[in-house]
């Protein structure tokens, strides 16, 4: 299994993660009413849902914006400035401009030195940097930060250790960050990747199924468990999957290939996951 399929996800779920323990909405500063369209907080809440969405450069425009009209104004506390700042460099990360990003990570952690989340945020900047040993370090301390998710740090580890070939050590900190985040999808999916990828195959099925049953949705997953079963010869299981993909997407992008399996698999069960829904004549009025 290539690196880069284990890297496609990440941003989003490390925003999730990195954003854990910090609410833009919980910590606003509250000296400026949010009285009007165009006030200060409303431009933050704006450039939030930009981020959310991934609209990177929208984001960073109107964060660029409106920091310094709200560092401007008195009475604003030195977290709630870093906690912008915060966003900001998330912001920055997000339109893949990581020196930008670092930057601001390190302007919210000069205002806050505690603001864990400018501090994890700054390690997923060092990682992307391929300055390893600095993200490692600040991820270290975090899990002895009591109050912060440690979740999101065995998870972030865990792509890190990925990066240096530790996969034994990956398959750990991602089954850590399973037991503590177990109605996560991010990390179980990745607990299951490295499985396969260590070749552990009936752990990367067992994996795969319970990801299969709690996110039905996740194509991925759904994929990948049929591509392990059409290796150990359960083709009627294979098969089923292969179909359920169709099912789900039949015109997405995979659905060429998909359909080439589910058609030339060989099995004598019956394969629809899901039977069409019957004819039922309405009544007359």
């Amino acid at each position: 299994m290539g690196r880069m399929v284990l890297r496609r996800r990440w941003l989003g779920f490390l925003i999730l993660l990195a954003g854990l323990g910090s609410s833009c909405a919980g910590n606003r500063p509250t000296s400026i009413p949010p009285s009007v369209p165009n006030d200060p907080l409303a431009k933050i809440a704006q450039a939030n849902e930009y981020l959310t969405k991934g609209q990177c450069d929208r984001a960073v425009n109107l964060y660029r914006e409106v920091i310094p009209r709200i560092e401007s104004q008195s009475g604003i506390a030195p977290y709630q400035v870093a906690e912008l700042y915060y966003y900001l460099g998330m912001a920055y990360l997000c339109y893949k401009d990581v020196d930008g990003a670092v930057i601001q990570f390190q302007k919210a952690l000069a205002l806050e030195p505690l603001y864990h989340p400018a501090r994890n945020a700054l390690a997923i900047a060092y990682m992307e940097k391929n300055l390893l040993d600095d993200a490692e370090r600040i991820w270290l301390e975090l899990l002895k930060v009591p109050d912060y998710p440690a979740a999101a740090v065995y998870f972030n580890l865990t792509r890190l250790y990925i990066r240096q070939d530790k996969w034994t050590k990956a398959l750990f900190t991602a089954r850590k960050a399973v037991d503590l985040a177990p109605d996560e999808l991010g990390p179980r999916l990745l607990f299951a990747q490295i499985l396969e990828h260590l070749g552990m195959v009936p752990d990367a099925i067992g994996q795969y199924r319970t990801i299969v049953e709690k996110w039905p949705q996740n194509l991925e997953s759904v994929y990948r468990l049929a591509q392990l079963y059409e290796k150990t010869g359960e083709l009627c299981e294979a098969k089923r999957l292969y179909f359920r993909i169709l099912e789900l997407d039949p015109v997405g992008p995979q659905a060429d290939q998909v359909a080439t399996k589910a058609r030339t698999l060989p099995c004598d069960q019956p394969v629809l996951v899901t039977p069409p829904k019957s004819y039922e004549k309405k009544p007359s009025p």
